[in-house]
């Protein structure tokens, strides 16, 4: 029986874990709400097989049967709940808002080709929002708002006419807005909250500023700061060589003097000895 089921609604039961990627064999699951609950892990990308979704051939072909009773469901928290009688008002819709998922959006999105509502916000995914999103050529509704998200916003997502409600507020994106179509007419408050954004609606430049060529005054005191430098250099050079000369001069004056005093002292020895052996020598002769 599982094998037909269309709708799946489990938000806000307080669910752990990981979400399981044999849900994307499920062949007419088209509405799925996971939202609200204790989730963990990545999207597997198993989950994005699901192929009622994978072509509006497929989406129009399962059963859109009435209802034994109505069905009340709040999408986005909106206090006033919509009344479904019949399958076939449900939008085609993957609602995994306020879990804890990490990890990036699978490129494999892009084969949902028949998705129209897409939340997944306030989570914890990373990366780029994936180029592959603007295959989705019948979503109307997009939230990735307070999440981890970071790089450029595509500008592929320009080619969505259908989209009317895109959110990409509080994540680390970067890079211009693209503009024209829808994207011109969404509030500011739907980028907000990525210092990195600019251009489009935030109505900030995307250019970085330029910056000024140096004032005259700053030459100036370059150029008198070297001069200052060289000048201080050259004179700590002279004075280095001065004081080896000066060093120089006084050990050799030293030595001069030492050689000078040792010479005085032998020549005094020198006559010392002469005299001593004189005077031995010379014997009056008078005295006979």
């Amino acid at each position: 029986m599982h094998m037909l089921l269309e709708l799946m609604d489990l938000s806000q039961n307080g669910l752990v874990g990981s979400i399981p990627g044999w849900l994307g064999t499920l062949p007419n699951l088209s509405y799925i709400d996971l939202s609200r609950n204790l989730l963990t892990g990545e999207l597997p990308k198993e989950f994005f097989h699901l192929k009622a979704l994978m072509s509006e051939k497929a989406y129009e072909a399962t059963e859109k049967n009435y209802l034994p009773l109505p069905i009340f469901i709040s999408p986005n928290n909106i206090i006033i709940s919509q009344q479904y009688n019949q399958m076939y008002n449900f939008p085609s819709a993957i609602y995994m808002e306020r879990n804890n998922l990490t990890g990036s959006i699978p490129v494999e999105i892009g084969q949902l080709k028949a998705l129209q509502v897409l939340e997944l916000h306030g989570n914890n995914f990373s990366g780029r929002i994936p180029d592959e999103l603007s295959n989705l050529t019948n979503l109307e509704r997009m939230d990735v708002s307070n999440n981890n998200l970071s790089g450029r916003i595509p500008p592929s997502l320009g080619l969505l006419h259908f989209m009317s409600y895109f959110n990409v507020a509080n994540n680390s994106l970067e890079g211009p807005i693209p503009t024209g179509s829808q994207f011109d007419t969404f509030p500011k408050s739907y980028f907000e909250g990525n210092p990195l954004l600019c251009g489009g609606v935030l109505m900030t430049s995307c250019t970085a500023p330029s910056r000024e060529p140096a004032t005259t005054t700053e030459d100036d005191e370059l150029k008198r700061t070297l001069v200052v430098g060289s000048a201080i250099g050259y004179i700590f050079g002279f004075s280095s060589i001065l004081f080896v000369l000066i060093v120089v001069v006084i050990q050799v004056g030293s030595e001069e003097h030492c050689s000078a005093e040792a010479n005085n002292t032998e020549t005094s020895v020198l006559l010392s000895h002469q005299r001593s052996a004189f005077g031995s020598e010379a014997v009056p002769v008078f005295g006979v």
